[in-house]
């Protein structure tokens, strides 16, 4: 591999001159364009590349992000692949384009059998092979909420956690979504109304269930609520579908014991509504005919058949706004003042697709 030195030489100038050129392309305006021009034709020709460790000990900036995705790790063997979930992968896709934009690489950074995801990203900042992280707070173990709680001085920002933290948080408004959801529907003439989604839902204290804000917002406009739950679906290699699975099963058992009095299905995500609208037209019913169905994400519903109308998470905004934040952190450690505690919650927007319609009745 070609050295700096070759290339200077070749060039027709010192070493110096080739390093503020080559290494330094901030600097270049202490170079002569022609000069600059000629080392860079030189660099290419000889096929030089830039010392990426010496140029990261110079600035002392490794610009490089890690995302601790705490993946149920057991053993030497992954439970599921929960970049495959399309809800983390568009949050890591935009963390990555946002880094991307602002001249940053992105680590994507998982478990080990004895050392945690936030834990092997933290290490890596103080080895300096990161220059921040970046938590998603949905993926990070249960056993494992103590690392969010504790004080930290290294560039370190949360994604989706409803408890206490002295970290930097970007989440979205859950109560407004939900009230979101049955605003539509009851703006829509249906006044009974069907909750759809796991049973032992976990979340990060002290955050209510969806299922309770759920029953909070319906009682609260005046319409009648139920709920329909199944197990939670826990170590699946096939967690999406069978997520679908059990939500479709346990709305065709209800359908089969009992007379159908709603007329809106609430679901606690898109994969639980696509269950539910399998359920529903394996009964016959039509969507939204006779049943109208909405969910939350907006990641596969605009793949559903019928097209789902949904609340969405503004899943891309969320990984964007964070890692500004990081960034912000990195390039001034003083800010570390300005963010501690500092929690930025994005309004949820409503999704209106073909899934969601007028009140026609229980038929």
């Amino acid at each position: 591999m070609p050295s700096l030195t070759e290339v200077a030489k070749k060039a027709g100038v010192s070493i110096a001159t080739a390093s503020l050129v080559l290494n330094s392309g901030r600097r270049t305006r202490r170079v002569g364009e022609a000069c600059a021009a000629r080392v860079r034709q030189v660099a290419e020709q000889l096929g030089y590349v830039p010392n990426y460790h010496a140029q990261s000990m110079k600035r002392g900036r490794a610009d490089v992000i890690a995302v601790a995705l705490d993946v149920d790790y057991s053993g030497a063997k992954l439970k599921r692949n929960e970049l495959g979930a399309t809800y983390y992968g568009t949050i890591v896709g935009a963390i990555e384009a946002s880094a991307r934009s602002h001249g940053n690489l992105m680590a994507i950074v998982g478990p080990q059998e004895d050392l945690r995801a936030p834990d092997r990203g933290l290490l890596g900042i103080r080895q300096r092979r990161f220059d921040g992280m970046i938590v998603l707070g949905p993926a990070v173990h249960r056993e494992h909420t103590d690392f969010l709680a504790q004080p930290h001085a290294e560039p370190i920002v949360v994604i989706e956690y409803a408890a206490k933290t002295d970290l930097p948080v970007v989440d979205w408004d859950e109560p407004g979504s939900v009230k979101l959801a049955v605003r539509h529907l009851a703006e829509l003439g249906h006044k009974d109304l069907l909750w759809l989604g796991p049973r032992d839902e976990h979340t990060h204290a002290p955050a209510p269930r969806r299922e309770e804000l759920f029953r909070r917002h319906v009682r609260d406009a005046g319409l009648r609520g139920q709920s329909c739950c199944f197990e939670r679906i826990q170590g699946s290699a096939d967690y999406l579908a069978d997520l679908a699975d059990a939500a479709e099963g346990a709305l065709a058992e209800r359908l089969k014991n009992g007379p159908r009095v709603f007329t809106g299905v609430v679901c606690y995500n898109d994969v639980t509504a696509i269950g539910a609208c399998g359920a529903l037209m394996a009964a016959g019913l039509r969507i939204p005919d006779d049943v109208s169905v909405i969910g939350f994400d907006d990641v596969e519903a605009p793949l559903a058949i019928p097209r789902l109308t949904t609340v969405s998470h503004r899943l891309d905004e969320m990984g964007r706004r964070a890692t500004e934040l990081v960034l912000q952190w990195v390039e001034d450690p003083a800010a570390v003042e300005r963010l501690r505690g500092r929690r930025v919650l994005l309004e949820p927007e409503l999704v209106v697709r073909k899934s969601t319609g007028k009140c026609k009745g229980r038929g």
